[in-house]
């Protein structure tokens, strides 16, 4: 089944060949921001924090709040495509994150006819990576308990001593 288009103001969104097109002129974005522009839509209407943003879009990547700014200005530059009239696409929202303000409407691509969905298809759900080591922690202390240390506690150390032994 083919990933579904959808229509993001006058822009048409075809994801899976990482293209937006409007009156006949097509760009390819980089994958990140399509995915970044296909999540606004399927959010339409709410606002999204830069951490909905970074654990949706970037999904386990470390990700700066700078990558997220330049990423929707890269995203508002493409889809104004030059054209001063163009409307807010992605509003910012002090202290709460971003928005999407254009209307969205959702196509499925059946049997040759595109076919329009009432909502956005549904979002895959995250699988917890089983084979990944941060997901199964089992730690436990087998270690034998350290040796009495021969310093005791009143004892005086030449200066800077602690300093250096800590820090081999």
């Amino acid at each position: 089944m083919q990933q579904p288009v959808v229509r993001v103001g006058e822009w048409l969104v075809t994801p899976s060949i990482n293209q937006i097109s409007r009156n006949g002129r097509q760009l390819t974005l980089e994958p990140r921001l399509i995915d970044l522009l296909v999540f606004f839509a399927q959010h339409s209407g709410e606002v999204l924090s830069r951490d909905e943003l970074i654990d949706n879009v970037w999904k386990r990547s470390i990700v700066t709040n700078h990558v997220v700014t330049q990423s929707i200005s890269e995203l508002r530059k493409s889809l104004k495509d030059n054209d001063e009239d163009s409307p807010v696409y992605i509003a910012t929202v002090p202290k709460r994150g971003y928005k999407l303000m254009v209307p969205v409407i959702w196509y499925s691509e059946e049997e040759g006819e595109e076919i329009m969905l009432s909502s956005p298809p549904p979002i895959p759900e995250a699988v917890p990576d089983t084979d990944s080591p941060s997901h199964s922690l089992n730690i436990q202390n087998t270690a034998t308990p350290p040796e009495q240390s021969p310093v005791k506690a009143n004892d005086s150390l030449p200066f800077g001593y602690g300093f250096f032994s800590c820090c081999r």
